[in-house]
């Protein structure tokens, strides 16, 4: 990265390190799943602030607000990055070779 930052998460097995970086995802991007732009109107901003979501079964879940979104410069970071979130989980093999073919 020419002027940028960015970092590594390594840990051991069952660790929660999905659920930290799934986390960290859906604060920082600004794009959601399906590409589209994520706004304070979005479910992602909701799992932070807190309110109603809808589930892909149509039930309603109220969710609470977290204490992260009582502080205001932290939230100014919502959605305004570009995450390049990679998963790994299927990839098996003990050798470069194993896991490309």
């Amino acid at each position: 990265l020419e002027s940028g930052f960015a970092q590594a998460y390594l840990e051991k097995r069952r660790s929660g390190k999905s659920l930290n970086l799934s986390m960290l995802r859906y604060f920082f991007s600004n794009r959601d799943e399906k590409g589209n732009e994520v706004t304070q109107e979005h479910d992602h901003y909701k799992l932070f602030v807190g309110g109603d979501i809808k589930l892909e079964d149509n039930k309603v879940v109220t969710l609470n607000k977290l204490k992260i979104s009582e502080d205001t410069s932290t939230m100014e970071s919502f959605g305004q990055h570009p995450v390049i979130y990679i998963n790994l989980k299927g990839i098996r093999g003990s050798s470069e070779t194993e896991i490309v073919d």
